[in-house]
């Protein structure tokens, strides 16, 4: 999927974060992963 993150207005101000869930049998509600922002 693709996470699309703002701060502000300004286009300088917005960037997307491609993820990927791991699969997960547990069905764990919260997930955390790391990630780069992408511009």
């Amino acid at each position: 999927g693709e996470l699309q993150v703002s701060w502000g207005n300004e286009q300088a101000q917005r960037c997307r974060v491609p993820f990927r869930l791991p699969e997960n049998k547990d069905n764990a509600a919260i997930v955390m992963v790391n990630a780069v922002c992408e511009k």
